[in-house]
C-alpha cells in the first residue's frame, strides 16, 4: 500500500455530500423530526456547487478503485440511489473497511489511515474522529431503519456505508483544516450548515430532503 499522498480536491465537494443518494429521502422514516434547522440550504447555483474547489483534501479512496467500483455500476440500468449503493459498497469493500456481516472493521480503517495519511497527521486524526467516533457509531445505531427506509429505492443492497460516506463528507466538508479551506462565501456558507446537519440522523434526513426538493425545483425550470 503506497504511503505517498497525492493532494487533490473534491471536485464538487458540496454536491458529492448532497447528491449521492439523489432521488431518494434517504432516511425519511428513521424515527424523530429533525431540529428543522436544516429544511432551508444556503442558496447556491448548481454550478458555482460543482465547480467550487472548498477542501483541499489527501487522497483516501485510490482513483483506480474509483473508476473500477464506478465502471461496475454506471452502465446498468438500476435507479440512481441503487448505483450509489452500490458503488459505495464496493469502495469499502476494495479496501477491506468492512467485515463479513457489512459493519465497519474499525481496526482495518484505521491501520489504512496510519499507512496511507501518514504524512498528515491533521488529516488522519480528522479521519479517525469523523468516521470511528461520530458517524460510524451514529449509523450502526441507526442501521435497520437506514435499511427498512431505503429498500425500497436501493433494493437489496446494504444502504449503510453510503450513509456513513456521506456523513463522513459532510463532517470533513465541516471541520477542513484552515490551511486547506477555501475561504469563499459559499464555501462558508455549507461549512455551517453540515456542521448543524451532520450531528443525527434525523438531520441528515432533513438535509436530503432539503436537496431533493432544491434538485426537483431545477429540473422543473
Amino acid at each position: 500500500m503506497a504511503s505517498s499522498i497525492r493532494r487533490g480536491t473534491f471536485p464538487s465537494s458540496v454536491w458529492i455530500v448532497l447528491m449521492l443518494f439523489g432521488g431518494c429521502a434517504v432516511l425519511q422514516s428513521v424515527r424523530g423530526a429533525g431540529s428543522g434547522a436544516c429544511k432551508t440550504i444556503p442558496t447556491f447555483d448548481k454550478s458555482e456547487a460543482q465547480d467550487e474547489r472548498c477542501c483541499t483534501t489527501p487522497t483516501v479512496f485510490g482513483n483506480a478503485t474509483l473508476m473500477e467500483c464506478w465502471k461496475g455500476v454506471s452502465d446498468t440500468s438500476k435507479p440512481e440511489p441503487e448505483k450509489a449503493c452500490e458503488f459505495s459498497n464496493c469502495v469499502m469493500k476494495k479496501h477491506k473497511f468492512v467485515k463479513a456481516d457489512g459493519k465497519l472493521d474499525g481496526d482495518q480503517f484505521r491501520t489504512y489511515l496510519k499507512e496511507q495519511l501518514k504524512p498528515t497527521p491533521e488529516w488522519m486524526k480528522l479521519l479517525e474522529k469523523v468516521v470511528l467516533e461520530e458517524c460510524g457509531p451514529m449509523i450502526e445505531k441507526g442501521r435497520e431503519d437506514i435499511k427498512k427506509t431505503m429498500q425500497q429505492f436501493v433494493g437489496q443492497c446494504d444502504p449503510a456505508n453510503g450513509v456513513l460516506i456521506s456523513c463522513a463528507l459532510g463532517k470533513i466538508h465541516a471541520n477542513c483544516p484552515s490551511a486547506d479551506w477555501n475561504d469563499s462565501k459559499m464555501c462558508n456558507d455549507f461549512k455551517g450548515y453540515f456542521t448543524k446537519c451532520t450531528d443525527t440522523l434525523e438531520n441528515m434526513n432533513e438535509m436530503f430532503l432539503a436537496f431533493e426538493a432544491k434538485k426537483m425545483a431545477d429540473e422543473g425550470r
